[in-house]
């Protein structure tokens, strides 16, 4: 792979949005973490990839209230709650964040 390419990959990965439509600005992807907005207007910065089975949640994270679902396997990961799954012993790392 050249230099320029893995550059460029390297740059968008960091700060982009995942879809530009107002539907989904409630995501934004920083390298491995994830920025997300619940409905009742919390932000959360989670873990991007899904422990279960390294789903990119960037694309296949529903946001549910306060629940962070994959919808690969249907893992639940409570938001509120430090990014706990609710039915095992995993987490996706999530922090409260007052700023965006």
């Amino acid at each position: 792979m050249s230099n320029k390419t893995s550059n460029s990959r390297e740059n968008d990965s960091k700060n982009t949005n995942i879809n530009n439509d107002s539907k989904n600005t409630n995501r934004l992807i920083i390298e491995n973490r994830l920025r997300i907005r619940t409905s009742d207007g919390k932000a959360y910065e989670v873990d991007r990839w899904c422990p279960h089975s390294n789903s990119d949640l960037a694309s296949r994270g529903v946001i549910l209230g306060s629940k962070l679902i994959c919808t690969k396997h249907n893992w639940a990961f409570s938001l509120d709650q430090g990014g706990k799954c609710t039915s095992a012993d995993a987490t996706i790392n999530a922090c409260l964040i007052n700023d965006w």
